[in-house]
């Protein structure tokens, strides 16, 4: 797993929305009751109130689904309640056509402004939409019938919020730059980066690429007037981003925190980064930087008759893939005895640590796998492409153990998908990478190759921009190994 971001924020934002209920009314009790209506369990009004027919509808379905029923709605319920059953509300924008969770809880909040209940069933369509403007006038604000971020806050507050509307006049645009975000460029301009991001109707964690325009809030472009020149900034060290690295391991490398890496780029540790991204590194001057000192990087291995990329991967502790990649070559590419092959940063020979057979590695695999509902074959094949199923790999951009999972990563898996830490061991590993590969198939609906492309790339990378070259082909050799492994 080399780019997947965690999402953490978006559930800040459903949490922050969810507000008190009023009168024992619930937006989420109303949303869990036009799903479980969907799925024929639950045939009472959408009150928002959790009362016995409910609570009976959701032990009825939990017990259908194979999932443990304790009556609690946890993120494993919703996901099987299909399209209705996610996501949360605010966590992406909600326009006519929308189908879901969200579109729900917002339709049982638009019943004071005019939705009849009888129209309350998670689909966004002309009555919501007119409701929805209703409720934005209300409020001054733009009346689109659009809910994104300046409506969720209104939703959130309960009260009119006080507005001016904005003045018709040509305002300053800025065109992106590489590796920068919008606390770069809203410093530059001395706005504030939210005031920025909602002037485009974008969050703080919308992702900006080169020659994206933006328009710069409160500076408008005058007719004969000389633009003032923007304050030159302080100059920068300058990281350009390699594959596979992430914040953390960048960070690490110039031993500033993630975060704070992030902030300076006008990023979030939940934003996309990608190879030839410039990021400017915090508290550092652009000077020449003293690279760390990586021996492997200039180690190279002879192959010896019956080796192959799995073997040597081995003897080094690195992962197969990234052995092959180091050399430009296919994963399923034919290695000949006396071809020399550079190592990739990380190769070592020796561990720390007791090697773990590789058949208790395949075994703990189709264990989880089975637990989790996700094929065993393709849990191997992914595995076997990230490790070569060794427990002690830990790659440049920080991904560790058999399933090569960043720390955000595992910390999520374990925060948000399992609730429980799970041991730092292969066993915990196994389980944490197998549980976040169901995740990406439920992101996906079940989709093998969206999937894959999620774990290696991050899901939200794969819907925002499609899936890379470098992805392609990660995806394309694990189907190959597939039932192989």
């Amino acid at each position: 797993m080399r780019r997947t971001v965690v999402i953490v924020a978006a559930a800040a934002v459903a949490l922050a929305l969810a507000g008190p209920a009023v009168g024992g009314q619930s937006a989420k009790i109303a949303a869990l009751q036009v799903a479980l209506r969907s799925h024929g369990l639950y045939t009472g009004a959408v009150d928002g109130i959790s009362g016995p027919m409910t609570r009976r509808a959701v032990l009825s379905f939990q017990r259908r689904n194979g999932i443990r029923a304790t009556g609690k709605v946890g993120h494993a319920t919703r996901c099987k309640l299909g399209k209705l059953g996610v996501p949360l509300l605010g966590q992406r924008q909600l326009s006519r056509g929308r189908v879901g969770w969200d579109v729900a809880s917002l339709e049982f909040r638009l019943r004071r402004f005019g939705l009849a209940a009888t129209r309350i069933d998670g689909r966004f369509d002309a009555a919501t939409a007119a409701a929805l403007r209703r409720f934005q006038r209300s409020r001054g604000l733009r009346a689109d019938g659009i809910a994104g971020a300046w409506t969720f806050r209104a939703l959130a507050r309960g009260k009119k919020a006080a507005s001016k509307k904005p003045v018709a006049t040509r305002r300053l645009v800025h065109t992106v730059e590489p590796g920068e975000g919008f606390v770069v460029i809203a410093r530059r301009y001395r706005v504030q980066p939210t005031r920025l991001a909602r002037a485009n109707g974008l969050r703080l964690t919308s992702v900006l690429t080169p020659g994206q325009r933006l328009r710069v809030p409160g500076r408008v472009v005058a007719g004969r007037k000389k633009k003032t020149a923007p304050r030159a900034p302080t100059p920068r060290l300058v990281h350009t981003v390699r594959p596979g690295e992430g914040f953390v391991a960048i960070a690490q490398r110039y031993g500033v925190r993630a975060d704070g890496l992030a902030g300076a780029n006008g990023l979030t540790l939940a934003s996309v980064i990608t190879p030839g991204q410039r990021l400017r590194i915090p508290g550092r001057a652009a000077a020449p930087a003293p690279k760390p000192r990586d021996v492997s990087t200039r180690l190279r291995h002879t192959v010896g008759a019956g080796e192959s990329f799995y073997s040597i991967a081995q003897r080094y502790h690195v992962s197969p893939w990234r052995l092959a990649r180091a050399n430009r070559l296919s994963l399923m590419a034919t290695i000949v005895p006396g071809q020399r092959l550079a190592l990739p940063p990380g190769a070592h020979v020796g561990s720390a640590s007791v090697p773990v057979d590789r058949s208790t590695v395949a075994a703990a695999i189709d264990r989880w796998a089975g637990a989790y509902g996700v094929d065993p074959k393709l849990a191997r094949a992914l595995a076997w492409m990230e490790s070569g199923f060794q427990q002690d790999v830990v790659s440049s951009a920080g991904a560790i153990g058999v399933m090569q999972l960043l720390p955000e990563t595992w910390e999520f898996v374990d925060t948000v998908l399992l609730g429980e830490a799970t041991p730092r061991t292969y066993e915990g590993n196994v389980r944490a990478g197998v549980r976040f590969l169901r995740w990406q198939l439920d992101e996906f609906d079940g989709n093998v190759r969206l999937a894959l492309a999620g774990y290696y790339q991050g899901a939200r990378a794969v819907r925002e921009r499609g899936l890379f070259d470098d992805t392609k082909q990660y995806v394309s050799v694990i189907l190959q190994l597939y039932g192989s492994v």
